[in-house]
């Protein structure tokens, strides 16, 4: 058969992708390996920008009717050894404001493919893509297998991967080794909990941390329930995963107010592990072919930024090239101009994120300055979240005078305190200087953040221009979906 579109994966940036060429008129087919619902590996957690996402693709309605828990603040609790340092931020509410909410993908993955559905795109579930079809030097369709075992072609003049960190699509393209990245030297366990706080508590999310690792617990649907999350140093990944439950309590005693915290909850799901947090930008563009989601970028997800993301990427793909399939080189053209934007878009959070998860104690310098900004009871939240120049009309160079100023004051140490702030700014100016400076597919990387020493672990598939089919049917397919 034939299709304007062929999107690989159905989640965050394969439903909005395929809603937008859908509405734009194209006739979209999505494949996915999985059956819906189905579970992934989040935060969960969507700021109001990506609410605005869900808005735009006509999804916030069913998101809503599941009673997302609103946030209403964010408890942080810092230590280094000492008494620690506790800030409570606020969440902004009110019509002026998007609510920041929390949805399980086990259920918003669901409601996503749903909208792409009613939008007019046809999701077939249970595939495995196993090939990309070629034409002339350009991508013009898949290979996949249905869920009976028989061989299934689709052809189409664009081919989008929205298949995931490891993403079959880039690696049949031939782009899985990412240009640029982040080693991340931590690995996370989570399970879900039912919370018996009340309210405001069990609408607060909670963050522990103390150089050496952190806690996270974040409210989600179904109401009273919470996903409690450790990141902890990867070389402790092989005791976690020989016995998951004996690691969970080790954490507990490393951390006693979570273990606190939870004394609150009952009834917890078994651990969950990974350790693919590894930050990275892939080349997610070439003939016939673009990369969304997290198949072309991702970064940690400690800032929470990853499903408005995938869902801004989605949409702005079909923008930038719905009405461009049957013209080649413009359509070409278009899907650069898309990643460069993705890019200038993604790329200080993607550092920003770098930066919040290495795991080194807070610094005193940051812990002062951080207790003054909670103090003035500002925006902060929405502003970071927003990432379009609100920081800074919220943190004016006045204010941030003033704030310097009152953690010096209150600093027990000033001169320690002085050379931490003098080191954290110089860090994060170059941390504008490169995102701002940053060419198309800069590989200039931010040294004192950036880990590339390692080498990336996986490799390119070899391919010719135009491989032919395999006729060994799934054999040397083993990336999700």
């Amino acid at each position: 058969m034939d299709a304007d579109v062929v999107i690989v994966g159905a989640r965050c940036a394969g439903s909005a992708a395929a809603v937008g060429y859908a509405k734009a008129g194209r006739r979209v087919v999505v494949l996915d390996r999985a059956r819906f619902p189905s579970e992934t590996i989040s935060s969960h957690t969507i700021f109001g920008p990506g609410v605005t996402e869900l808005k735009a693709m006509g999804a916030f309605s069913r998101v809503v009717d599941l009673e997302p828990p609103e946030y209403v603040g964010i408890h942080v609790e810092s230590s280094d050894g000492d008494a620690p340092t506790i800030l409570r931020l606020r969440v902004s509410q009110g019509a002026e404001h998007e609510p920041t909410i929390s949805v399980p993908r086990l259920l918003l993955d669901e409601q996503l493919v749903a909208t792409a559905r009613d939008a007019g795109a046809e999701v077939r579930e249970g595939v495995t893509v196993i090939d990309v079809l070629w034409r002339g030097g350009r991508a013009s369709g898949v290979v996949y297998v249905d869920p009976d075992g028989n061989r299934q072609t689709i052809k189409a003049p664009l081919v989008v991967g929205a298949d995931g960190q490891f993403s079959t699509i880039a690696d049949l393209v031939g782009v899985s080794t990412p240009y640029r990245y982040s080693h991340s030297k931590r690995c996370a366990v989570y399970r879900y909990v039912k919370d018996l706080a009340p309210e405001p508590d069990s609408s607060t999310v909670y963050h522990w941390r103390d150089g050496t690792s952190m806690g996270f617990g974040f409210p989600t649907t179904p109401r009273g329930t919470m996903i409690v999350m450790f990141i902890a140093d990867r070389g402790e990944l092989d005791l976690a995963r020989r016995d998951a439950e004996a690691y969970w309590q080790l954490k507990l005693q490393h951390h006693p107010s979570v273990a606190a915290r939870l004394e609150l909850t009952s009834e917890p799901t078994p651990v969950r592990i990974t350790d693919a947090l590894a930050s990275y930008f892939r080349t997610s563009s070439g003939p016939g072919w673009a990369l969304i989601g997290d198949a072309g970028h991702f970064k940690d997800p400690i800032i929470g930024q990853g499903i408005r993301d995938a869902l801004w990427e989605g949409r702005t793909l079909a923008e930038h090239t719905a009405s461009l399939l049957e013209n080649p080189a413009e359509l070409d053209r278009a899907m650069r101009i898309w990643e460069d934007t993705r890019d200038r878009e993604c790329l200080l959070a993607y550092l920003v994120a770098v930066h919040e998860s290495r795991m080194v104690p807070d610094s005193g310098g940051l812990r002062a300055v951080a207790q003054q900004l909670s103090k003035a009871d500002l925006p902060l939240l929405e502003a970071v979240a927003a990432r379009d120049g609100t920081l800074r009309r919220v943190v004016t160079p006045k204010v941030a005078a003033k704030t310097v100023l009152a953690a010096l004051r209150a600093s027990d140490d000033r001169r320690s305190c002085a050379a931490d702030l003098v080191y954290e700014m110089a860090l994060f100016g170059k941390m504008i200087w490169n995102s701002r400076r940053s060419g198309f597919r800069d590989t200039t990387s931010v040294p004192a953040l950036e880990n590339m020493e390692e080498g990336w672990p996986r490799q390119d598939v070899s391919r010719s221009p135009e491989p032919a089919l395999r006729s060994g049917g799934l054999t040397g397919v083993g990336v999700a979906q």
